[in-house]
């Protein structure tokens, strides 16, 4: 089987116009779905998240790049239905999402938390976004104020406002939802404690293939490459460390078969590609960045400054494949890390009653089910709802029926 050649680029441009975020899923206590607000905003306001802070106030924040549960658990959000609008609570204090008057912003309401709200939510889609719209209006503050709004101005402190309907069309109105999957973020291993991961490509068309070590006598300066994951094979067993001494959360990533560590820096020859390093000191670390799901980027900074993105490429890739920040999601800059405990091949195969030489393929990959050898096939969610072919999906089980056969499906 072909390696695919492993490299990381230098942050370019891709121009994509593919939208891959979904509307957000409803969603209970007992089986929550956590994602973060996410503004679309411009300027000094661009992708900042909803964040709690101890007080109870919520802020446009930067995503935390952070594998420490608490402080990633103030910036996630999940939606309980009530009727045709919703309620919005966060992860860290099960409190929920409230608009209050703040007098310090005299014509401005303010969203807080508190545990029991008076304020209900509807969201409306706009392009890609969507606005946040509260239903009740506060009893104090200007009436019309009812459009969740990102300010800017730094006598705020980037506080969540509210705004009226004028500017409802408005960048800093416009928030989307990034879904959290807290089962697929990595656990840090500390000492004796170690947990191993695959890291998987999220890649469109590069069916469950993980970074692996291996030898090459053909070519020594390639020493990893991507390969199909088998349960079994220790070279493709990884562990997150931190890094000591580090202003900014990073993280080692191990080898178990070998000891080695991805390194930050590269070789250049053909490609730049990021290689196996012998101690931790030979590597910078690296920061895990969540796209979207279960998809992360893995971004390095190179002992002469020089940003760069982990990217599964093949030795034919050029140009085409380069790093665009908002673009990431189902590319080869996207991982997925799994639990070499929970890793189960998703693949169900079913006999094509058309060619007795070929089988029917259904599995799941990045958020979507593939259907490989048959085109006539209906999916439908547990409710029996039929979806659309190619949509991208929530977590969850999905039913598939091809040839005749139903088969079940997990997303995850």
């Amino acid at each position: 089987m072909k390696k695919l050649k492993f490299m990381i680029c230098l942050m370019l441009s891709l121009f994509l116009s593919i939208s891959l975020y979904a509307q957000p899923s409803y969603s209970t206590a007992e089986n929550p779905v956590w994602y973060y607000i996410q503004v679309q905003g411009e300027g000094v306001s661009e992708d900042l998240v909803f964040t709690l802070d101890d007080n109870g106030r919520v802020y446009g924040r930067e995503k935390a790049e952070t594998l420490d549960r608490s402080t990633i658990n103030q910036q996630l959000w999940r939606i309980e239905k009530s009727g045709s609008q919703m309620y919005v609570f966060n992860k860290a204090t099960n409190k929920q999402l409230d608009v209050v008057y703040d007098t310090q912003l005299r014509i401005r309401v303010v969203s807080t938390v508190t545990g029991e709200p008076s304020t209900k939510w509807r969201l409306a889609k706009s392009g890609d976004y969507y606005t946040l719209q509260i239903v009740t209006e506060p009893t104090e503050g200007v009436s019309g104020a009812k459009f969740a709004y990102q300010s800017t101005a730094t006598a705020r402190n980037f506080v969540i406002m509210f705004e009226m309907e004028a500017k409802k069309n408005d960048a800093n109105a416009l928030f989307r939802f990034l879904e959290y999957k807290e089962e697929n973020t990595p656990v840090a291993s500390e000492g004796a404690n170690e947990t191993w991961f695959f890291i998987k490509t999220a890649k469109d068309g590069v069916l469950e293939r993980g970074v692996t070590a291996y030898s090459n006598p053909t070519d020594p300066e390639i020493t990893f490459g991507l390969d199909s994951i088998v349960k079994t094979n220790e070279n493709q067993y990884w562990k997150f460390v931190k890094k000591a001494d580090s202003a900014v959360e990073k993280y080692h990533l191990i080898n178990k078969a070998t000891g080695k560590i991805i390194g930050t820096d590269v070789i250049l020859n053909r490609l730049f590609y990021v290689q196996p390093a012998g101690q931790l000191d030979d590597s910078n670390g690296w920061q895990t960045i969540l796209i979207n799901g279960d998809q992360f980027e893995l971004k390095g900074v190179a002992d002469n400054g020089i940003i760069r993105y982990m990217n599964a490429a093949s030795a034919s890739e050029g140009s085409s494949d380069i790093y665009n920040p908002k673009k990431s999601l189902n590319t080869g800059f996207a991982w997925t890390f799994i639990n070499v405990n929970d890793y189960e091949l998703p693949i169900t195969s079913i006999n094509n009653p058309n060619d007795n030489n070929t089988d029917v393929r259904v599995y799941s990959e990045n958020n979507r089910i593939i259907v490989k050898g048959s085109d006539d096939y209906i999916v439908r969610n547990i409710s029996g709802v039929q979806l659309a072919k190619n949509s991208y999906l929530q977590t969850g089980i999905y039913f598939v029926t091809v040839n005749g056969k139903t088969v079940k499906v997990l997303v995850r």
